[in-house]
């Protein structure tokens, strides 16, 4: 038995709660019929990134919020008619995909850096390539494909594109998020997707096969964390000529695992994953779609966490390591977790085992988010901020 799993052991108390989340409708135009508003991601600093509808038109435009009160719309330096921010890193670059009206090839990966819009290579003679996600080292995942070679997964180190098609096994591939490890996920068939999709890791040219969603016949890998943990979806049939329905799974330690199983819900999708192990999505329950939470082998419907309103939170598309999340509820949201105590280490507003858990397995790491009071490195005195706050905080009751 570990040390870590007897300290857990010796000590009783409550094994997790669950944050409660205040909601900032982020700022957009006032339109007289509404508008498309979806935020995909929150760095670390809370700063979103996503992309707003037009007013009167079908023209998408890609923007960030650097608070939620704060509407920063990209201007890119030609015409266009779709524009979309995938993803930001702490460094506020923002990546994502444009589709210009006057200029060959139409539908390019951009970065934003604040100042200046960057167009990024493509593989030859290709008509479509989109940037997917962007680590704190500025490497880029993504995908392109052209007339001649199908849909490939790429990633851009320092502005120079490398094929990841080339190491994968299958005829098409697409690269949907990476970690600070630069471990890529994404999803290769040799149909599509939607037939024979695999979920799959790529490292420096090693290739992890992680296989299709458990009684299911797809994966697809849409988000890894920096401790190897991937979330994603997959098509399960439904049985009786029914078709089939997407599951939201989980991969880690090598095995794979449909959280919906043993739960209310019969259908979802996972979109991320942050370093505490918390996943967001959506969760479909009697034909009703909700934004979910699941941490700690348990799924929250998002609007149980938040002040009640009329329109429900349908879905949550991102989340950072402070538990910040990025969803829909009509118009897009922001939700931060209140009432958090210091020692809650694993952001579910509880001090308790768990907490003590993830810090002893961060012990002496000078990156982590145990590493309580910020002085450097995870130690004793990060362990009397968990042991000071153990058991008194709020009770949500959820």
């Amino acid at each position: 038995m570990t040390a870590t799993a007897v300290a857990a052991a010796m000590i009783a108390g409550p094994a997790w709660g669950q944050c409660m989340y205040d909601v900032a409708e982020l700022a957009h135009w006032d339109c007289p019929f509404g508008q498309v508003v979806v935020p995909l991601a929150v760095n670390d600093e809370g700063v979103v990134a996503g992309y707003h509808g037009a007013c009167y038109g079908i023209e998408l435009y890609a923007c960030m919020w650097p608070e939620p009160d704060e509407l920063v719309t990209l201007d890119f330096p030609s015409p266009f008619i779709d524009a979309r921010a995938r993803d930001i890193n702490s460094q506020g670059l923002v990546v994502g995909y444009v589709v210009r009206s006057d200029e060959e090839p139409s539908h390019v990966a951009f970065t934003y850096d604040g100042s200046e819009y960057v167009y990024l290579p493509t593989l030859p003679d290709a008509y479509l390539t989109e940037a997917h996600a962007v680590n704190d080292k500025g490497t880029i995942a993504g995908a392109s494909t052209g007339s001649v070679l199908p849909l490939r997964a790429v990633v851009w180190r320092y502005g120079v594109m490398q094929d990841l098609g080339q190491d994968l096994p299958t005829l098409f591939s697409e690269a949907f998020d990476l970690n600070e490890r630069e471990e890529i996920v994404g999803c290769m068939g040799d149909i599509g997707s939607a037939y024979d999709g695999r979920a799959f890791i790529w490292h420096e040219g090693e290739v992890t096969d992680l296989g299709v969603i458990p009684g299911g016949y797809t994966a697809e890998a849409t988000a890894i964390n920096n401790r190897g943990e991937v979330v994603g979806k997959g098509r399960v049939e439904t049985g009786h000529g029914r078709g089939w329905k997407m599951h939201p799974f989980r991969w880690a330690d090598g095995t794979m695992t449909d959280l919906t199983v043993g739960t209310q819900w019969t259908s979802g999708r996972a979109w991320d994953i942050n370093d505490l192990g918390q996943i967001v999505g959506n969760a479909v329950h009697d034909g009703t779609a909700v934004g979910f939470l699941w941490q700690h082998g348990k799924f929250h419907d998002l609007n149980d966490l938040t002040p009640s309103d009329e329109l429900y939170i349908t879905d949550a598309y991102g989340m950072n390591n402070l538990g910040q999340i990025v969803a829909k509820r009509g118009r897009g949201i922001l939700l931060t977790p209140v009432d958090r105590p210091q020692g809650d280490v694993d952001c579910d507003c509880k001090v308790g085992v768990t907490d003590l858990v993830f810090l002893l397995s961060e012990w002496l790491k000078t990156d982590s988010l145990a590493d309580l009071n910020k002085d450097g490195i995870v130690d004793v005195l990060d362990l009397l901020i968990v042991l000071g706050d153990w058991s008194q905080s709020k009770d949500t009751g959820v």
